[in-house]
């Protein structure tokens, strides 16, 4: 077979032959650069999951000094100040309150994720139309919960319209101990 190839190629005109190195070039060309593009997705998996791998063993060699630093946090909470879903609510809607916020609103829609020791609530809060100062307080007032009141996300915009206005989106956590 090599041998007719051979003899196909050694027959046709210089411009043929050419022609035909030239496909070959550019065939081989791209070829090496979908191997490139393939080798090096490859290394680039490889090191993202040998570093995944160290962090995880990492956090596996440290773990009997997680789990003590976790029981010496939770020792320090007091169960009755911890918050279920719907005081955890309450809670928001106080601090609202006390910052002189009316536009507040918490979703229907909280969550609870059981975690070991402990249950974590989460509700996403929305205050719209208010000034900075406002919700500087309510912010403040919420910090005063801590450690058993915490906020996970923070979003602040100006409000469409009046750019003295803005709007806060909240996603407020609470931890909750059995009692």
């Amino acid at each position: 077979m090599i041998a007719a190839l051979r003899v196909y190629f050694l027959t046709r005109r210089l411009r043929e032959k050419l022609l035909l190195l030239a496909f070959l070039l550019i065939g081989l060309l791209w070829w090496l650069s979908a191997f490139g593009g393939r080798a090096g997705a490859f290394w680039r998996d490889q090191r993202r999951a040998g570093t995944d791998l160290a962090e995880q063993r990492l956090w596996l060699e440290r773990r009997d000094v997680i789990q003590k630093s976790v029981q010496a946090a939770a020792a320090q909470l007091d169960p009755a100040k911890t918050l279920d879903r719907a005081r955890l609510l309450d809670a928001i809607n106080q601090a609202a309150h006390d910052a002189n916020i009316r536009t507040g609103t918490g979703s229907s829609a909280a969550t609870s994720e059981p975690s070991g020791q402990f249950t974590v609530h989460s509700v996403e809060y929305q205050v719209t139309g208010s000034d900075f100062v406002t919700l500087q307080q309510f912010y403040l007032n919420l910090q005063k919960r801590a450690p058993y009141v915490g906020i996970e996300r923070f979003g602040l915009v100006a409000s469409r319209g009046n750019d003295s206005k803005l709007a806060l989106s909240l996603r407020v956590t609470a931890v909750e101990l059995p009692r």
